[in-house]
């Protein structure tokens, strides 16, 4: 005869993992209880804590897959995770993380070199700059630029969201700028983990005012031996 004992189930089977780390969220995977207390896992209980401390703090009962990312965490701060398996008759005995502190993996992207301007027109100019030689471990997914006259003090970006990269040396066309004024830009990289150090401000250009076009010269049938006047008819 084979006797079923019934009652809560195991702890999760160690260790648990970190699938992913952030400055403000970890994801977390662990394995099944190697006794599920003869009845079927339910759920999952999960609790933290920060390490220096021994107060701990609910973070959900949802979880019926072994995958949770938790969230609202304080960067720099090192961490502690319990978790328990539940079941129709209560909640099993906990597992412990090892300590994990939140922080990005990843760094923001190096100083983008001087840009360059071209293409200066009476209302617009051409910026471009390469992209830095540090990504900080993770793609550039954008640059701000921005600019300011000579003049002024404040900086303003020229786009609403971040020009996208376009991978072979980038640059931008700025326009809406006042003819005769003089302007210096700045730029920028993205990446996951924030936006890195400006760049230098270039020299600056201003926009060109065409130099106006010679009037053509009159016929030479018309030119008389005095630059005064013209002969414009014959004797009668």
């Amino acid at each position: 005869m084979r006797l079923n004992v019934l009652g809560l189930p195991d702890r999760p089977s160690a260790p648990i993992k970190f699938e992913s780390i952030g400055s403000e969220r970890i994801t977390l995977s662990w394995l099944p209880p190697k006794d599920d207390g003869g009845s079927k896992i339910t759920n999952y209980v999960i609790w933290r804590r920060v390490a220096s401390r021994s107060t701990w703090v609910i973070v959900t009962n949802e979880p019926k897959e072994r995958v949770w990312t938790v969230e609202n965490l304080m960067a720099g701060h090192e961490y502690v995770f319990r978790i328990m398996a539940q079941n129709k008759f209560g909640v099993g005995e906990p597992l412990d993380s090892e300590p994990e502190v939140a922080r990005d993996l990843y760094a923001p992207p190096g100083q983008v070199e001087k840009p360059k301007v071209s293409g200066v027109t009476l209302d617009a100019m051409t910026v471009s700059w390469e992209e830095p030689e540090e990504d900080g471990g993770t793609p550039i997914t954008g640059y701000w630029l921005e600019r300011k006259e000579t003049t002024g003090k404040r900086w303003t970006r020229v786009t609403r969201d971040p020009i996208r990269p376009m991978g072979m040396g980038e640059s931008f066309t700025v326009s809406g700028l006042i003819e005769g004024s003089q302007y210096l830009f700045r730029v920028c990289a993205l990446n996951a983990a924030g936006p890195g150090p400006y760049s230098a401000s270039q020299t600056p250009p201003s926009p060109e005012t065409p130099s106006p076009r010679p009037l053509p010269p009159p016929p030479r049938s018309l030119i008389g031996p005095s630059p005064l006047w013209t002969c414009t008819g014959s004797r009668p």
